[in-house]
């Protein structure tokens, strides 16, 4: 017996279609099946009966079922199989997106939307001593934010990056830890040829926008 998913997006109860017609008799006299029995909720009472191979069950997610069919060939002898299908759970709902609509009017993203501006300034001058980098790290603040944003900086060198750090918005305006990690310590001690840095903020608003704003940091050895 044979289940295929007829709904497999699987946002709702999942119809199978189960198909018993590969069912045969082990005689040396041919015989042939002349019945099909189905059982779709392991009850032990047959709902389907006749001689079509084939039947439909639907199942809420999230749940293992045992189907049950019966075969009877036409010496009215009986075989019985039972097939238990597990279906997944229900996947979430696709989250509504709201249309957005050119008004015309002023707005960074060219659509009307403004999104916020996000001002990165360092507590430090815009330089910073290699040693003191790799031991406390760095901090910094980050500005145009809304409570519950939230806020995540790093600081890099190309595709490398040596620290991170994230913090949710408290006001309209957070300081960041940047920490260096042991990795990012260890490469930027093994080198003497980096001469500054980026730090860059990412900002996620709890609806879904994302600013970035990057600067750079001077190193002194």
């Amino acid at each position: 017996m044979t289940p295929t998913a007829l709904s497999p997006d699987n946002s709702g109860p999942v119809t199978y279609s189960l198909d018993a017609s590969k069912s045969f008799v082990t005689d040396f006299v041919p015989h042939t099946i002349k019945s099909y029995a189905f059982d779709f909720n392991g009850d032990g009472v047959f709902d389907q009966t006749g001689p079509d191979p084939t039947g439909q069950a639907t199942f809420d997610p999230g749940g293992s079922y045992a189907v049950n069919v019966r075969v009877t060939d036409d010496a009215d002898r009986t075989g019985d199989a039972t097939l238990v299908i597990t279906v997944p759970k229900a996947l979430p709902p696709a989250p509504a997106v709201p249309p957005i609509v050119d008004d015309g009017s002023a707005g960074s993203s060219g659509t009307g939307v403004v999104f916020p501006t996000v001002k990165i300034t360092v507590k430090a001058a815009k330089r910073i001593k290699l040693a003191l980098l790799r031991r406390n790290g760095l901090t910094v603040r980050v500005g145009g934010v809304s409570p519950g944003d939230t806020v995540r900086a790093t600081i890099s060198k190309g595709k490398t990056t040596f620290g991170s750090g994230t913090r949710r918005a408290a006001s309209t305006s957070t300081d960041v830890r940047i920490r260096v990690s042991r990795w990012g310590r260890n490469l930027l001690g093994a080198t003497r040829r980096v001469k500054s840095l980026r730090i860059t903020a990412t900002v996620t608003g709890s609806d879904g926008f994302t600013a970035t704003k990057a600067r750079s940091i001077r190193l002194t050895h």
